[in-house]
Formats: C-alpha cells, structure tokens, sequence
C-alpha cells in the first residue's frame, strides 16, 4: 500500500493506492480524497503522526470497478531530524518581494490498516513539515 496525507489550512488531501498479485490475480487500485474533517494529527516534532479511519473510493485499473475502502494509519518518527530553509528579497523602485521557506522532515515507521485488515510495519515511511511565505508590495 502507498499512503500519502498532506495537511493545509484549506484541509486534508489523502492518497492511497494498493496492488495485488497471485498467480492468476491482479489488481492496482487506487484513490484520493480530499476532506476538512479534522482527521490527521502530527506532532510539531515530527515524533508521531496518525490518521483516523477515513473512506476513500478507489478505482481498479485492469477491471474498471470501484470500491470503497476503509483506510488508517499510524506513524512513529525515528531518527534525527534534517531541515531546510531559504529566504530571498528584492528591490526594484517601488516594488519590493520577499518569501521564506523552511521544511523538516524525518524516517519513521508506519503501520495501516484497510477495512480493518492489518497490514504490519511499513518497509519505508517518512514525515514532513513545510513552511512557506510569500509578500510582494508597491508603494
């Protein structure tokens, strides 16, 4: 399974998608959601992150179906934590821009569910923060 969830001031954008294999099976599913339901805490840190049990509708590629799936998860943030950031200004007569960024990020493990099923420790997770600004003015 591939999880993504970003968190902005307009809401929570999730992405998952699954893959399955057999000997005479195969299946790639996959679906977005997009929410302002207060379903995904992180820590400022970066030491713990976890959503709660979201429905997302996913579509099967090599069949056409859809279906809905019941999707959570858990992080735990592992290792140190790297950074970056940037600022940039210029000047030109009266028109002045400035911006900022910054953004942290760190390994951790994870561990989902779909429709209740567990699905184990994750073989790579990761969480991340970013910071951006932006201003721009003419006098």
């Amino acid at each position: 399974m591939y999880l993504s969830v970003t968190e902005t001031d307009d809401g929570t954008d999730i992405h998952v998608s699954t893959s399955t294999y057999g000997p005479d099976f195969w299946s790639d599913k996959s679906g977005y959601l997009f929410t302002k339901d207060n379903v995904f805490k992180v820590n400022k840190k970066l030491n713990s992150a976890s959503l709660s049990a979201v429905k997302i509708e996913v579509h099967n590629w090599y069949t056409g179906e859809t279906e809905t799936l019941t999707v959570k998860a858990d992080w735990i943030g592992k290792g140190d934590i790297s950074g970056d950031s940037s600022k940039y200004s210029s000047k030109n007569g009266d028109y002045m821009r400035k911006n900022s960024e910054s953004s942290n990020s760190r390994d951790a493990s994870a561990n989902g569910s779909i429709n209740g099923y567990d699905l184990g420790a994750s073989s790579y997770a990761s969480l991340s923060n970013f910071k951006s600004a932006y201003m721009s003015m003419n006098k």
